[in-house]
């Protein structure tokens, strides 16, 4: 029981990460390390690694 709770927290976490990435993409939210500027396709990789994550997460969620 423990393994789910945790797979579960996991991939929501993931999901969270790509969709703040999602929305930052949508909006052309400018973000800044620094003096350095993030630039905006960088996000595109920060939809597409977590939400893989999650999209595995979840389906092992649902493994009995």
């Amino acid at each position: 029981m423990k393994t789910q709770i945790y797979l579960a927290l996991s991939a929501s976490i993931f999901a969270a990460v790509a969709l703040g990435h999602l929305v930052r993409l949508i909006f052309a939210w400018p973000a800044v390390i620094g003096p350095f500027e993030i630039p905006l396709w960088l996000s595109f990789f920060g939809v597409l690694a977590p939400g893989i994550l999650s999209a595995w997460g979840f389906t092992q969620v649902r493994r009995p």
